[in-house]
């Protein structure tokens, strides 16, 4: 990276060898992910925050946390350097943070939280059975379909 008056200069992601995901946030604070490895830090330096026994497939700075996931293993949040499940049935292929709310997708959803993560499904069947529901207004008398 180059920092304001300084040369560019090459971070050492260790043994994992190239930098997977990363984010920055209005802070100018950084977090990447390489392989298994999390890594946070500044424009002065990054270090290694933790270590995952799975590979990791997004990262993203939200409320003073480093959040990963894995499109295999789910969603965790890094604490005192150790990986803290938060919902592994979730399995964001992309997280985002912005203005106070966090953004996960993949493949089979899209999803937002800014006061916590109750909200979060695993598929798109609410959204299917809400799609399939006939009001009692729509109804026809020849329906089957009794009220």
């Amino acid at each position: 990276y180059e920092a304001p008056g300084r040369d560019a200069r090459e971070v050492d992601v260790g043994a994992e060898g190239h930098l997977a995901t990363l984010a920055l946030d209005d802070d100018a604070r950084i977090a990447a992910t390489s392989g298994h490895a999390v890594l946070v830090g500044d424009p002065s330096g990054i270090r290694q925050e933790a270590d995952a026994p799975f590979d990791l497939h997004c990262v993203a700075l939200f409320r003073d946390a480093t959040w990963v996931s894995s499109k295999a293993h789910g969603l965790f949040y890094v604490e005192d350097g150790r990986l803290m499940p938060k919902k592994p049935s979730l399995r964001a292929h992309t997280l985002l943070a912005r203005h106070g709310v966090l953004v996960a997708a993949s493949d089979l959803f899209v999803a937002t939280s800014d006061d916590g993560f109750d909200f979060f499904t695993r598929d798109l069947a609410p959204f299917v059975r809400i799609a399939e529901t006939r009001w009692p207004r729509f109804l026809q008398p020849e329906d089957p379909v009794s009220v």
